[in-house]
């Protein structure tokens, strides 16, 4: 998909679409291949070499900005490491908000304001619209309350935020602690199907998410059925955004 002159039948033929859970999902996944690319296009990049097609740092967003993909999906999330290689770049070109993930402790509080740092100076030359939608901590050592060293990191991370992003910062409330069921499931299934309390975990982590993408919609009231449903017609499964 980040090759020069790519089509979008590229990218539809990476898809796989999920058959028995996350209806209506699909996900693109990488090999270690991906590395050796990166280095590739990198250094097409600082020989200019990629102008004969297009630029390279926008192949991403040309993909899924186009009219054969865009319609395909309501949201995209794109899972990228925080090194600004040249996968991570199209990510950063292709995407309209930043979630950033931090274990709360020093040194990783400390990363978030050097990592936001960078970000700003390619949001006003690569991406003028990305907002940042917030920081979330994980791997946490309890599920209901953060342990003192891991309050004072959170609080380190936030000051940082604020003094390099300025006043539209946030911290989401829910983080996510370790769980064996996370770690268990890894390549071989979806944790958050698995077990009961990841589920109720990611769910309140997603409610906040929502509620900050689309704070319309949660100030909105439920709306009433419009059919009255039995007990058989009510899927026990939770219903999931394509993407």
């Amino acid at each position: 998909m980040l090759e020069p002159g790519s089509t979008t039948a590229a990218f539809k033929s990476a898809c796989y679409r999920f058959q028995r859970r996350l209806a209506g999902s699909m996900i693109v996944a990488s090999s270690y291949a991906l590395a050796a690319m990166e280095n590739r296009l990198m250094i097409e990049y600082l020989l200019g070499d990629d102008r004969r097609y297009d630029d390279g740092r926008y192949r991403l967003a040309n993909h899924l900005l186009s009219e054969d993909v865009g319609d395909t999906f309501d949201v995209a999330l794109i899972d990228a490491p925080p090194r600004l290689t040249a996968a991570t770049i199209n990510a950063f070109c292709a995407s309209t908000h930043l979630l950033v993930p931090t274990v709360y402790d020093k040194t990783s509080a400390e990363a978030v304001g050097t990592f936001l740092n960078g970000v700003r100076t390619l949001k006003s030359a690569l991406n003028t619209q990305i907002d940042l939608l917030g920081v979330v901590g994980t791997l946490t050592h309890r599920q209901d309350s953060l342990v003192p060293r891991e309050q004072n990191a959170r609080n380190m991370a936030k000051d940082q935020v604020a003094s390099v992003w300025g006043p539209n910062f946030h911290v989401f409330e829910r983080h996510i602690p370790r769980r064996s069921a996370i770690a268990e499931a890894a390549g071989g299934d979806i944790a958050f199907y698995r077990d009961e309390t990841v589920r109720g975990l990611f769910a309140a982590l997603g409610g906040e998410i929502s509620s900050r993408l689309w704070p319309q919609h949660a100030a909105e009231p439920p709306r009433p059925p419009r059919v009255q449903q039995t007990p058989r017609a009510v899927s026990s499964e939770p219903v999931h955004p394509a993407g």
